[in-house]
């Protein structure tokens, strides 16, 4: 299968996305990681891990502008394990943007280790 939402190294530099990761890794080990997040919120919780961009806190309205240019192509990215989707959605008259974190189950790590043939004992046999 091949995923066309994957972040590209151009992108992975990006202040923003490092912020998704961050928060993406926060999120996951709490039990509200199933959760849509508006802006506000997700705010709040950088604040309260002082998770900067590039040295200072987002206002709100800067990381809303950020996230929607972000999610314009796309509404979910997957960010080394961890799926992004972002859009946004009719709260009564307004349109409010909203993010969920998840694993990202395509993910696949890339294991440094591997065993050559040429390096595995043989077994005697009986």
């Amino acid at each position: 299968m091949n995923i066309t939402n994957d972040v590209t190294p151009a992108e992975k530099a990006s202040p923003i996305i490092s912020l998704l990761k961050d928060l993406g890794k926060i999120l996951l080990k709490a039990p509200r990681n199933a959760e849509w997040l508006d802006v506000d919120q997700v705010s709040r919780i950088c604040k309260d891990h002082e998770i900067e961009v590039d040295g200072r806190l987002l206002t709100t309205d800067e990381l809303e502008t950020a996230l929607r240019r972000l999610f314009e192509t796309s509404d979910e990215l997957c960010l080394e394990g961890i799926s992004v989707t972002g859009y946004c959605r009719r709260v009564k008259w307004e349109l409010v943007f909203v993010l969920r974190f998840y694993p990202d189950p395509h993910f696949q790590p890339i294991n440094p280790v591997q065993v050559g043939v040429d390096e595995v004992e043989a077994v005697p046999a009986n």
